[in-house]
């Protein structure tokens, strides 16, 4: 009989302490496929770790059952005492959802709770060790003796010279086994010529542990693949995973891996989860929907005396309107963190690295989050502790964040393009297209149909867009709080 997973779906894991986790919390919900980002030393490797550790192998399963001590090895240091951690899991059972969460934790001599009680699923953890080539691993100096055979499943053979043709933009031939009295080795031919892994180099032989992973685990299976990125160039890295969120999709595969490599952040099929370290090297903040300027401001400092962080592009049009208007564009940094839960973790992770902040300003877009009382809840959640430091940064990070003014239950676009539609249609181009849409069901529509309609590009559309509320009755009030902060930097700063 073959091994069959319950339908089931990881949901969140919470660290309260492991090794240099504490107080994390990192979602997995929404997609998936899940990869963890971070410096060298955040942690990302850890977190892989503790979730090869939270099944056992279902019942029929010959496959390696991970315990604790394979990745947390034991020690006459006891570094991993004291450790704690729940998991949230979904499970569907005929037409219900039921959610279960269990706690992790090591006391004393024993992890617990005890490796047979744990859910079952089956788990397939690929770590750094396979980026190593056969023709690395093999000293010998003398012949191998090859003996060259059809791959046992010749559907699946041919699925994985497909896709690794597509991934590496080359045309191979039939997927192949070798073997000797030793060992066996996969094989292809290429360009006529019989290509043994022995030949292959690293990217190729780890695509093909991946493209054969994932389409002979089981339905509902996890695989954990610890620096996805090393070893591929950016082109196949990029097809390599359109192809594994295919399989995904089709089996209801989740997919955990760790990487560096920002070019994966544009991938909207990927969870995005940044770790950041305070200069301690604890890890306590988990972005989520980052941004490539998130992570970069996070891991340097910024070049310019001043720095703004807004939500998106129209609120950064915005901003460098106002910094126009005071002459000091090139003086100040203007960067997106995303998503509003961003503007609270940002802030607290540079805090939590040892910056100030004095110069710099976090604007939301004033839709949500508005009274002082909202903004403190979010920001508790962020930033923990009870002790003096704590509380510093709390009220650091809250006079740090500024907002536009809007009308109560009001988005942006909408307050915008009302202002606007009140102009004629001589005074620009954009305003005829603005008039003429209707109800939308996003609400950013209202200014991204008319940008589309207009023909024009969405940078100088939206500059214009700024320059038109420039003139406004409602912009002095709508821009208060981001004016006066800039104004009174000007003046301190003699810029």
């Amino acid at each position: 009989m073959p091994v069959r997973n319950r339908p089931q779906k990881l949901k969140k894991i919470r660290f309260s302490k492991l090794k240099n986790l504490e107080n994390l919390e990192i979602s997995f919900d929404d997609k998936q496929i899940t990869g963890i980002f971070g410096t060298n030393g955040s942690g990302k490797s850890t977190v892989l770790h503790a979730l090869a550790c939270l099944y056992q192998p279902v019942a029929d399963s010959t496959r390696k059952n991970f315990k604790f001590p394979n990745f947390f090895i034991p020690t006459t240091l006891d570094l991993w005492n004291g450790s704690r951690f729940t998991v949230e899991y979904e499970i569907i059972s005929g037409d219900a959802m039921v959610l279960d969460i269990k706690e992790y934790k090591k006391n004393s001599d024993r992890w617990r709770p005890r490796y047979q009680t744990r859910p079952r699923r089956e788990v397939f953890y690929i770590g750094i060790d396979s980026c190593v080539p056969d023709m690395e691993i093999e000293s010998r100096t003398s012949r191998i003796p090859l003996i060259r055979e059809a791959y046992d499943d010749t559907d699946l053979a041919e699925k994985i010279k497909e896709k690794l043709s597509f991934i590496m933009h080359r045309n191979y031939g039939d997927f192949i086994n070798y073997w000797n009295e030793r060992k066996s080795y996969k094989g292809l031919i290429y360009g006529g010529v019989q290509y043994p892994s022995l030949y292959m180099g690293a990217g190729e032989q780890r695509i093909i542990k991946f493209l054969e992973t994932i389409y002979t685990v089981p339905d509902y299976s996890l695989i954990l693949i610890d620096e996805l990125d090393l070893t591929l160039h950016t082109e196949a890295l990029l097809r390599l995973m359109c192809v594994l969120n295919d399989e995904c999709q089709v089996k209801k595969i989740q997919i955990v891996f760790t990487s560096h490599r920002e070019e994966l952040l544009d991938c909207n099929f990927i969870n995005i989860r940044h770790l950041v370290n305070d200069i301690s090297g604890k890890t306590s903040i988990c972005l989520e929907r980052t941004t490539p300027d998130c992570i970069k401001r996070l891991t340097g400092r910024c070049p310019k005396p001043l720095e703004i962080m807004v939500e998106d592009n129209l609120a950064e049009a915005l901003v460098r309107k106002i910094l126009r208007t005071h002459n000091l564009e090139q003086s100040c940094r203007v960067s997106q963190f995303g998503s509003k839960e961003n503007s609270y973790l940002v802030g607290a992770g540079l805090l939590l690295r040892g910056e100030t902040l004095d110069n710099t300003l976090i604007v939301l877009d004033g839709d949500v989050d508005v009274t002082e009382e909202e903004k403190r809840t979010k920001i508790n959640r962020v930033i923990t502790g009870t002790d003096a430091n704590s509380q510093q940064r709390r009220e650091k990070l809250l006079s740090k964040i500024k907002q536009f003014h809007l009308p109560e239950n009001v988005k942006p676009e909408k307050f915008i393009t009302d202002a606007l539609k009140t102009l004629n249609d001589a005074d620009h181009s954009l305003i005829p297209h603005i008039k003429v849409v209707g109800p939308v069901q996003d609400h950013h529509d209202l200014l991204n149909t008319p940008i589309t309609n207009s023909g024009m590009p969405e940078q100088i559309a939206l500059a214009e867009i700024a320059n038109l509320m420039e003139h406004q009755p409602c912009w002095t009030d709508y821009v208060i709080e981001i004016n006066d902060w800039i104004v009174a930097k000007k003046a301190e700063l003699g810029i």
